[in-house]
């Protein structure tokens, strides 16, 4: 059984790992656009005290990342794929301190702020926004 569970997983990881080179510009822009709601829901829930659905909302950015993170990989952009890195780390941070049985308030805000921080340092690279302040992928992204 444990081969085959081993081989299973080795069989999905090739698949993601195929699928993340699959990532598109458009692909790219509708994660990052999933990625900015679901924070602002997380941050809305977080302050409402609603953990359970801040932990939903982070588990959309999570997910979101890790497949954006494909996009970069495919790219060859190492400084996308650190950042990448470094958000879904403040990502776990801040999981965790939701998820704790009493949420210390100022801990959390910090860890938001981190996040928020660690966020930035991709936007300012590769996003720019648009005439509406709308957050837009930069041309040379498309290239690649």
């Amino acid at each position: 059984m444990r081969d085959l569970t081993v081989f299973i997983f080795l069989i999905g990881c090739t698949l993601g790992v195929a699928a993340a080179d699959t990532v598109t510009v458009a692909d790219l822009d509708k994660l990052m656009r999933k990625v900015g709601a679901a924070q602002q829901l997380a941050q809305k829930a977080i302050a409402s005290g609603k953990a359970s659905e801040a932990n939903t909302q982070l588990a959309v950015v999570k997910a979101s990342i890790r497949d954006a993170q494909g996009f970069w990989v495919a790219g060859r952009r190492d400084d996308a794929v650190a950042f990448g890195k470094t958000v879904l780390e403040k990502l776990d941070a801040l999981e965790k301190l939701v998820s704790a049985p009493v949420i210390d308030a100022s801990a959390t805000s910090a860890a938001v702020r981190e996040l928020s921080a660690a966020c930035s340092s991709c936007h300012r690279v590769y996003r720019t926004t648009d005439e509406e302040n709308n957050f837009i992928l930069k041309p040379m992204v498309a290239g690649r």
